[in-house]
């Protein structure tokens, strides 16, 4: 490390370089992981301390940001942060030395589930999501029910693979975790009907049954177990949540995204069948139009997700609100 780049972290710097660029407001900087992530710290930050800090991506495009970002984080204070996804750092404090550090340093945000796109799946966010979409007719969908079966057939997986992972990630990697609690390809939570798909769900469970099989020859400390499982309780992990512990990503571009995509097109379908059973031929051309009109510029997939922010009620946001407050209330 050379000492321009201890003089260019100091709080001093920091106060100096932010004054210039902000005409003479003096702030702090949060570090990210890449660009994409500025809306979603923005939005804490924003709610706490709004004009303190400047968020900056620490990588360029491709670059692995959280991993550059470690090397930082025995650097960080008050003027200096960084905000990143936990992964599973969150329940397995011990994987490394960096997931200790995420853990315990007070200057390290993090999202305490996997990722923020694990937020998406929280159900307030579901709840908005679903009910911002229709114009005069309500769909009826399953997708409540479906992730929340989803979470509870994974739960004990997940359970045994945190505690196999903090002890040796080397050996038990994230790999088959993972690939035991992935639905095939092209295979969806839902039917075209919206409801459950039963038949996805029962191949999950005999998927998590041969992965507890397999790996649970590997508990060779049933109290320490037992101890781990109640860690994970305290940290908020629960059966009808344990999937926004998951990778995050994954669960929402393999498992979510079809579902509502599914939920969005079978709405504007019943919006139109509703329109026709109700209006005269002159009136009903119109009354598509405006069905039309509403789907293709108010309810397209992906800008329904960024704009999503009804997750803001939950536990787990307060979480990070929370810990800015208390790095607002350091001297």
């Amino acid at each position: 490390m050379s000492e321009m780049s201890d003089i260019m972290r100091s709080d001093g710097y920091i106060r100096l370089y932010t004054s210039i660029a902000s005409s003479g407001s003096q702030k702090g900087i949060i570090y990210i992981e890449d660009a994409v992530d500025r809306v979603f710290w923005e939005k804490a930050i924003n709610a706490i301390c709004p004009d303190k800090y400047d968020i900056k991506p620490y990588s360029q495009p491709g670059a692995e940001g959280k991993r550059k970002l470690e090397r930082e984080y025995s650097k960080l204070h008050k003027r200096l942060l960084v905000a990143i996804d936990a992964d599973y750092d969150y329940i397995c404090p011990d994987r490394n030395a960096y997931a200790s550090e995420l853990n315990n340093n007070p200057f390290i945000l993090h999202t305490y589930f996997y990722s923020k796109e694990s937020y998406i799946h929280t159900p307030e966010a579901i709840d908005y999501l679903t009910n911002s979409v229709h114009l005069n007719v309500k769909t009826e969908h399953s997708i409540h029910q479906a992730l929340q079966r989803y979470s509870a057939v994974i739960f004990n997986a997940l359970c045994l693979f945190s505690w196999l992972h903090n002890r040796n990630a080397q050996q038990y990697r994230e790999n088959a975790f993972n690939q035991c609690i992935a639905l095939p390809n092209g295979v969806k939570i839902l039917n075209a009907d919206l409801t459950v798909n039963e038949a996805a769900l029962h191949q999950l469970t005999l998927n998590v049954e041969n992965y507890m099989n397999q790996y649970s020859q590997h508990i060779n400390d049933d109290d320490g177990f037992a101890r781990h499982r109640e860690f994970l309780s305290d940290r908020g992990l629960r059966p009808d949540n344990s999937l926004l512990f998951t990778n995050g990503h994954t669960l929402l571009d393999s498992i979510f995204r079809p579902a509502y995509d599914m939920f969005i097109k079978k709405s504007r379908s019943n919006e139109n069948a509703w329109v026709t059973a109700n209006y005269n031929e002159n009136q009903a051309r119109d009354r598509k139009n405006q069905v039309r009109n509403h789907y293709d510029n108010n309810c397209k997939l992906t800008t329904m997700l960024h704009h999503c922010e009804a997750y803001q009620t939950t536990p787990f946001w307060r979480r990070i609100t929370d810990k800015l407050s208390q790095i607002e209330s350091i001297d």
